[in-house]
């Protein structure tokens, strides 16, 4: 059962940006997760009890929470360390430190905790390498009504959020058909909002994907000008409308190796709708 803390006004607020920190989190990115461990110095000022119990959750936002980790009391705090997290990417890792006494009642909080400066160049330095081969982040939800959508914001990779309870990832990572569907509507998706949603003017992530894109074409693309993708009044030009469709079909009939073979996603993608018709004229038959 999950913690249930109470909670009160006249909380203290925990201290965890400037120059005196009372937490401070660093990570270190590992196979299929990453290691977080803590810094705690709880200020004096507070005059908490010795007895109130100190613990820390990592979420992400909008997305799932872990069950909290216990930290100690007040009067005997206990730092962690090497705590592995596989659930949530560290590219997207919040905490939340909660001080409560007995009865559960919310003394103090520190909430949207990220991680440390030293953490987060580790951070841009991952982002820009998972651009070289993952550029997406793929995570499923219970918070989205329709089967698939695409969450973005400014300096984080893209992730494919895919509602929960319909199997979705496995078909995603293992059936061609649902993948090339699901991978095309979402490149297209990216790539309309980096090109004309002004959020994303000076977005870190931005120039990599493009140039990935470019890349697949087998630089046959050239950077799109914003001018020649939106008009005078905002909107969406056609010579905008056909570099997006001509890179997304630069993606999708990249030759890769599968299994020892060199073959495009839309060949595979044609050879499995083709089954699937040979199927349906037999069962007819």
């Amino acid at each position: 059962m999950g913690q249930i803390v109470t909670n009160k006004t006249q909380r203290k607020t925990i201290i965890h940006k400037g120059l005196r920190p009372e937490i401070k989190i660093l990570a270190q990115n590992d196979d299929g997760g990453f290691f977080y461990e803590t810094k705690l110095d709880i200020n004096p000022d507070h005059k908490f009890n010795g007895d109130y119990k100190i613990s820390i959750q990592a979420y992400e936002k909008n997305g799932i929470a872990l069950p909290p980790k216990d930290m100690g009391t007040v009067g005997e705090p206990s730092d962690l360390s090497r705590v592995f997290v596989r659930d949530i990417h560290i590219d997207r890792v919040l905490f939340r430190l909660r001080v409560y006494d007995q009865k559960n009642i919310l003394r103090g909080l520190a909430d949207k905790i990220s991680l440390d400066d030293e953490s987060n160049e580790n951070k841009k330095k991952l982002k820009h390498q998972a651009t070289s081969d993952t550029w997406l982040l793929v995570k499923e939800t219970n918070n989205i009504s329709v089967p698939f959508q695409v969450e973005m914001e400014e300096d984080e990779l893209p992730v494919l959020l895919l509602k929960a309870g319909l199997n979705l990832k496995e078909k995603f990572k293992n059936n061609i058909i649902v993948k090339t569907l699901i991978y095309t509507a979402v490149i297209k998706e990216i790539l309309i909002n980096y090109l004309t949603n002004m959020e994303f003017n000076n977005d870190s992530i931005k120039p990599d994907f493009i140039n990935k894109i470019i890349l697949n074409s087998g630089n046959k693309l050239d950077v799109p000008d914003k001018k020649d993708v939106l008009d005078e009044e905002g909107r969406f030009t056609e010579q905008g409308q056909n570099w997006i469709d001509e890179a997304v079909s630069a993606c999708i009939n990249k030759t890769i190796d599968i299994n020892g073979s060199k073959v495009s996603l839309m060949k595979q993608f044609s050879t499995s709708i083709n089954k699937e018709e040979e199927i349906r004229d037999e069962d007819e038959n």
